[in-house]
């Protein structure tokens, strides 16, 4: 789920006629804000943000803390509260230290919102939780419900810098290599993107490019594709080694030949991309661990000197990932800085965030005074450069965007967001640049440089993050116009520097004082070598998302009535607002300061000494459970011994690590709290909705951790009959908890090659992992997958393997791994043998293709096996990737399960993305006697809890919050008692006793009972589908 914008509709508590009308303005404001927001800011994917409103307005504490267990179910990263009227502040408020805080007080006469407005900003400021205070200029007729247009300016600007603080969160700055050649910017400063940023940083050695190209970990069809497009648009510009005689050092240091330049560094950055973002395709090369990527926002590449002095540079590579369109047309831009200069990258970062526009790096690398140009050319600088001007030039690193190609509606050349790009000004931007040999003697191993001129005169803001000693990060804003020069004036100045380098000239906006007083004194205060541009003026932009994230402002030209900061910063001196900014910044410090940047899922384990015992104690552990839980009214017959209504949620089954001394307090108007689960019996008087909370107490009443969920009933009725198709392991291949299913919905059509006991069809395989259904394309006596094919054959064409089928057919019975029987193979299908393809006819086998590749192709399973479309598709797996699974080993697993899961889930969606995707969470296991039994010391009960819990959080992390695309993940986990809803008998201690013990007899399996609490929740996610 993408970080969200979570609006407080707050209203004055009193009932009884004050509150009663005050109901319908309230939401009216917080509808339009949402509006208002959702139409004019976006996140960096170009999709428009989401906003969610309180599911009641605030009046109370009571409501408020309803209103967090809400948000906390929906990744709210930001909280605008929204009021016409006065309310109590300290109650009302959002005291949550996670969220980017604003309220807007309504301007009106009827009632005082800006009073409200003014007690709680002085609430947040007593409480240390800065907040942005918004109230319109003028007065409001209570029926106006129009967000004025300066509270909209706000509410926009404030929109932008939190959703940017919220999708930083938990992402990574990617180092590819480490520094370059001294630069300070260079170092990376893992403190400082953690307290800062929220970003983690990861570091990938340069050698690993080189494995990947050595090794062929590549997209071979996407390569082909960039190449043709790379061979005809980027046309090659001026050779600056032509003619040269260069010594040897360096004719012998380029190991790659000039002509075939252009292959090398379209696999380079066909790999960059996916060491940044990851990349399914590899997962069917076999890459699993590759195609999971790094989770990236951001990125660097050192470059020089140790892989330059060799190989071709990354200018290109830097340049198109940096630009909004690529071979496959636009694309949102990924900020990769030069010379791995991290600080210009978070830049880059930064001003692409607020403006959804490519970043332009840059080397602010001359002044030119007016005097000099006049020497040096004998003509003077006019229009916006009379003043002077900056060189901006890199080696060919920067965005084509930044040509100006692209028009706007009068003509005028101009910087657009991305996904307002269109075809001709792609074109433009390509036909613009052209792409000169790198120089080699700065560059021996040669490559590529973006050379274009920005010839349009168009706004923008140049920015740079800098790292000092003993204040921290300080960033500079520099608003201003690149210039169009006359061409000789250009071309005189331009060839004083390098010919072959992409040349801006920016003119910055004076003001007439500090570091804006001239152009010269803009250079002699920039902090580093590198600078960036972004199109527009979003300087204040840059600095309301600055303070957000508490970094101070060096210099910046924004003018006064632009600049908008937390209401508190006014308290730290308004005669100075740049001296007020730092001080504020210090004193509240980095807003991640205490959040805890996930670099895994396993919580943190301490030991206390209470009551003299040492007791294992986990400081934080975790919850897990998806955001909703779907319940089908009519649940009987859950347990023999009971006939009752029941759903429960076993503690033991959703906690991670599991303590028997945790006391586990619910928070929910329903159901009962039973110890061991929360229980729902008596459906009769509960209403159709409701919030669950679970709060986890350690010693001495600490509350470790807490997690809400909404619960939502539905009524057991006649739904239209829908397509199931389950697909999973011996679980599935039980059927027990798909008869259930089925027994209690009724409208259920189950389809699938397999049917063995219970009427139900489906496609579930004793003993098979997720991964096997990619695999197992050929006999080794346990089956084949239904949905692999061979590339280049249509479904219908393709037989299967000789072996099984042969077996099957002479066998004259159902093979117990797919449970249907077989038609002979027809004349002109194909069939495999021996990992060869050969097409049937009149009984004789000719060789079609001697080494096939075998794909996951669930549209040809459709076609080969004549299904009618699945409504739903249930997904089963864990207990064989995970059962002898070693706490070594079980990252490599997870990454493996959790890209073949993604994989399936593409492949069903490429078929037909209107069916509905449910990802059971696998369920925990039996005693340790019943694992030493079955596998002896192979494995645990504890580690099999470990690797299951673990998995089952990371799959509500990736999934759940997916159902806008028809993601859904059912809690199969949490339902099913793994005590009494597995097979037990009561065995003899040892020999020599008589004394009996009760034990659980299978170690994943459940009894009957177990299943049947699986088909409930698997009944209630497809009766909440239904509903739908």
């Amino acid at each position: 789920m993408k970080p969200r914008i979570g609006i407080r509709p707050t209203i004055d508590g009193r009932w009884g006629g004050v509150r009663e009308s005050l109901e319908e303005k309230t939401m009216a404001m917080a509808m339009a804000a949402k509006e208002l927001i959702e139409s004019n800011v976006h996140y960096q994917d170009g999709t428009p943000v989401e906003c969610v409103i309180s599911p009641c307005t605030i009046g109370s504490g009571a409501e408020a803390a309803k209103c967090n267990d809400y948000f906390s179910t929906q990744n709210v990263c930001a909280t605008l509260a929204v009021t016409p009227c006065w309310c109590y502040g300290s109650e009302t408020m959002d005291l949550n230290s996670d969220t980017v805080k604003a309220v807007w007080g309504f301007n009106g006469t009827e009632r005082p919102g800006a009073v409200y407005l003014a007690a709680v900003m002085a609430a947040f400021a007593q409480r240390g939780l800065p907040a942005f205070s918004m109230y319109g200029h003028d007065v409001q007729d209570i029926d106006d419900n129009t967000v004025p247009e300066d509270v909209a300016e706000k509410m926009i600007r404030w929109a932008k810098g939190a959703v940017a603080v919220g999708q930083m969160k938990n992402k990574a700055y990617v180092n590819l290599g480490s520094v370059a050649m001294g630069i300070a910017g260079s170092y990376c400063d893992m403190s400082f993107m953690q307290k800062y940023l929220g970003i983690r940083a990861e570091f990938v050695d340069l050698t690993e490019i080189l494995r990947r190209i050595t090794l062929g970990i590549y997209d071979k069809d996407e390569y082909e594709k960039a190449y043709k497009w790379i061979k005809e648009n980027c046309k090659e510009g001026f050779d600056k080694n032509a003619g040269k005689n260069l010594p040897d050092i360096i004719t012998k240091s380029k190991v790659v030949s000039a002509d075939k330049d252009c292959e090398f560094l379209t696999k380079f950055t066909l790999i960059v991309n996916d060491i940044l973002y990851g990349n399914p395709k590899l997962a069917e090369l076999g890459w699993h661990e590759e195609a999971l990527g790094k989770n990236a926002i951001v990125g660097g590449f050192q470059g020089q000197r140790h892989w330059t002095d060799w190989l071709p540079n990354a200018d290109f590579t830097e340049a198109i990932m940096a630009s909004s369109f690529n071979w496959n047309g636009k694309k949102m831009p990924t900020p990769l800085a030069t010379e791995n200069d991290t600080l210009n990258g978070i830049s880059m970062l930064l001003a692409t965030l607020v403006t959804g526009k490519a970043p332009a790096f840059h080397d602010v690398r001359t002044y030119w005074s007016p005097d000099a140009v006049k020497r040096v050319t004998g003509k003077e600088l006019t229009g916006k450069a009379a003043n002077g001007i900056i060189h901006l030039i890199n080696s060919g690193a920067t965005a084509l965007d930044c040509t100006g190609a692209a028009k706007d509606e009068n003509g005028n050349g101009t910087q657009k967001e991305w996904w307002n790009m269109t075809d001709e000004d792609i074109q433009n931007c390509i036909d613009a640049t052209d792409w000169c040999r790198a120089d080699y003697e700065y560059f021996r191993g040669g490559g590529f440089s973006s050379h274009f001129r920005t010839k349009a005169e168009m706004p923008v803001t140049m920015l740079r993050v800098n790292i000092v000693e003993g204040i921290g990060p300080v960033i500079q804003i520099a608003e201003g116009y690149t210039c169009n020069l006359d061409d000789d004036i250009h071309d005189k100045l331009d060839k004083r520097t390098d010919p072959t380098w992409p040349t801006t000239w920016f003119a910055p906006i004076l003001t007439g004082k500090g570091a804006f007083t001239d152009v010269y004194s803009v250079m002699a205060n920039w902090g580093a070598n590198h600078g960036v541009t972004i199109g527009g003026h979003v300087g204040a932009d840059l600095i309301t998302l600055c303070s957000m994230l508490r970094i101070p402002v060096t210099m910046h030209n924004v003018a006064d009535e632009k600049v908008y900061r937390p209401h508190v910063w006014s308290s730290f001196g308004t005669e100075d607002s740049q001296a007020a900014d730092y001080a504020a910044c210090k004193n509240y410090g980095p807003i991640n300061n205490f959040y805890n940047v996930i670099c895994g899922i396993m919580p943190c384990i301490t030991y206390i000494k209470p009551k003299d015992e040492m007791i294992m104690y986990c400081d934080k552990p975790i919850i897990i459970l998806p955001e909703k839980i779907s319940v089908l009214r009519d649940v009987k017959n859950q347990s023999i011994y009971t006939d009752f209504e029941q759903y429960s949620i076993y503690y033991k089954n959703i906690i991670y690590p599991y303590s028997e001394e945790y006391d586990v307090q619910i928070e929910c108007e329903f159901g009962k709290n039973l110890g061991n689960c929360w229980r729902l019996e008596e459906f009769n008087d509960i209403a159709d909705t409701f919030l669950l909370t679970l709060k986890i107490y350690g010693y001495y009443g600490k509350l470790l951790t807490e997690k809400s969920c909404r619960v939502q009933i539905f009524e057991k009725k006649e739904y239209p009959t829908v397509n199931l198709l389950c697909i999973g392991d011996s679980m599935t291949m039980a059927e027990t908890y798909i008869a259930h299913t089925v027994n209690k919905l009724k409208n259920i059509n189950t389809i699938g090659l397999r049917n063995i006991s219970h009427n139900v069809n489906h496609e579930g395989r004793g003993g098979w992992t997720c991964s096997a259904y990619f695999e197992k394309y050929t006999d080794d006596g346990w089956g084949i997958s239904p949905f692999l094919f061979p590339e280049g054959f249509d479904g219908k064409e393709y037989y299967g393997d000789k072996k099984f089928y042969e077996y099957m057919l002479n066998s004259n019975t159902d093979y117990s791994h797919i449970g249907t029987s077989v038609t002979p193979i027809q004349d002109g299908m194909v069939i495999c043998d021996n990992d060869k393809l050969y097409r049937y006819s009149k009984g004789i086998y000719d060789v079609v293709c001697e080494n096939p590749v075998f794909k996951f192709d669930f549209s040809k399973y459709m076609e080969r096996y004549s299904m009618p479309t699945p409504d739903i598709v249930s997904i089963l797996f864990g207990a064989n990737e995970f059962q002898i699974c070693s706490y070594s080993e079980f990252d490599n697993e997870l990454n493996k399960f959790i890209c073949n899961l993604n994989n399936m889930i593409e492949a069903i969606h490429k078929y037909n993305h209107n069916i509905k995707i449910v990802i059971n969470l696998p369920i925990c296991g039996g005693d340790q006697y019943s694992w030493g039994t079955q596998l002896g010391c192979k494995s645990s009960a504890k580690q099999y809890e470990y690797c299951i819990k673990m998995a089952c959080s990371a799959i509500t992390d990736l999934f759940d919050r997916r159902r806008n695309e028809n993601i859904f993940v059912c809690p199969m986990l949490a339902v099913c008692d793994t005590v009494n809803g597995f097979q037990s008998d009561y065995i003899k201690s040892n020999i020599y006793s008589e004394h009996f013990e009760r034990h659980i007899t299978n170690w994943v399996h459940p009894s009957e009972i177990g299943y049947k609490q699986m088909g409930d929740a698997l009944a209630g996610v497809i009766a909440d589908i239904c509903d739908n």
